[in-house]
């Protein structure tokens, strides 16, 4: 007799591309967008660097359609659930975090220092509510912000 799993989980899946979690997903991605917003808000106000009049639409698409979903796909869909294979989801959440923000070490030090806590709250996003489209779209968001209206 041959016995043949139920069902195994593909690479996909695993990376959190799925309809599983959507709803709880998005719904957690628009608090910690809204949040983070007025966070980058106030820092644009308190540094004197928020400027609405610079919005690049080539640079729009490219941040939206391919930059921040294949960050996301790596860091959180991969990597992250490369980690959790250890054993220890917090060892995961954290050093997908870290590895995260050094990556953009390249755009200063307020960058670096502002993506860990944000890679942190989307790594746990994952861990709770495996689904990358929450951190996908609340990357687009908030990274789109940053680089369009503070940097």
């Amino acid at each position: 007799m041959v016995h043949l799993p139920l069902r195994k989980k593909t690479l996909l899946e695993e990376m959190g591309v799925t309809k599983k979690h959507l709803l709880p997903s998005l719904s957690m991605s628009i608090m910690v967008t809204a949040f983070g917003l007025v966070l980058l808000t106030l820092y644009g106000i308190a540094t004197r660097t928020l400027n609405f009049s610079s919005f690049d639409l080539g640079y729009f698409a490219y941040y939206a359609l391919l930059s921040a979903p294949a960050q996301e796909l790596f860091f959180r869909g991969f990597v992250q659930s490369k980690l959790y294979k250890l054993g220890n989801p917090l060892f995961a959440i954290i050093i997908t975090a870290v590895v995260f923000s050094l990556v953009h070490f390249y755009y200063g030090i307020h960058l670096t220092l502002f993506t860990f806590p944000v890679g942190l709250v989307w790594s746990l996003m994952m861990w709770r509510r495996p689904n990358i489209l929450g951190p996908i779209l609340s990357h687009i968001i908030l990274g789109q912000f940053i680089f369009q209206f503070i940097l």
